[in-house]
């Protein structure tokens, strides 16, 4: 991993996650299933990296862009989201390699749980489901309930108050550089994970960056349960 200053894991009442690339590792899968969509047409991991971390109305507007799809950008945006998530219920979609064992530990110590994603809710609970994580959750948070999606504060700002904890006493997980601009703007103390493959570009603006959950949980003294 990258050298950088690792600041200290403050108190926390509160975690607030990132879906794609955080809980789970969904981006090749996301890749696959586009391809799968734009046919005939074709794109390349590069182009479609760009993509990562704006959501699925940034998503429909590139569609229509790019391949001149015929609708308007919501219906673009609705279509695009049932095919995704027709595909992807009819796979197992892993959870993150330690995704279970942090959150587990994190139930047992009573903190509050909660998913921020730029997802569609279908995409995210499916995911969650599929990967046996929807259970750890108290309250799940999309783009489409807020005003202005990542970077802007809102989804964080949102989560946090549903959890009813101050910004303070939450941490955030990211991984994309957007993403990370978002909780940083609420105010959150947030730690990229760059455990995916490939890892997302390395984010100077974080408070920590750890390449994989049980790494944090060896910084934030967190045991798994046996």
């Amino acid at each position: 991993m990258k050298n950088q200053t690792r600041q200290q894991i403050p108190r926390f009442q509160a975690v607030i996650f990132d879906l794609d690339g955080v809980l789970a590792e969904t981006e090749t899968v996301s890749f696959q299933i586009l391809k799968k969509y734009i046919e005939p047409h074709s794109v390349d991991w590069d182009d479609y990296e760009k993509l990562i971390g704006k959501g699925s109305k940034s998503f429909a507007e590139w569609l229509k862009t790019h391949f001149d799809f015929e609708g308007t950008v919501d219906e673009i945006q609705n279509n695009a989201n049932t095919f995704r998530v027709e595909q992807i219920e009819q796979m197992h979609v892993p959870g993150m390699p330690g995704a279970a064992e942090l959150l587990q530990s994190l139930k047992e110590r009573h903190v509050k749980l909660a998913v921020a994603s730029q997802s569609d809710i279908r995409w995210v609970r499916s995911v969650l489901q599929t990967s046996d994580l929807l259970q750890y959750f108290d309250s799940i948070v999309t783009s489409d309930e807020v005003d202005k999606p990542k970077p802007a504060p809102d989804i964080y700002l949102k989560a946090a108050k549903i959890l009813e904890t101050p910004i303070s006493d939450c941490l955030a997980f990211e991984d994309s550089l957007i993403g990370i601009d978002s909780a940083i703007n609420a105010g959150i103390f947030t730690i990229q994970l760059r455990q995916s493959a490939p890892p997302p570009p390395f984010a100077e603006t974080a408070n920590l960056v750890v390449d994989s959950f049980p790494e944090f949980m060896r910084l934030a003294k967190l045991k798994a349960s046996n």
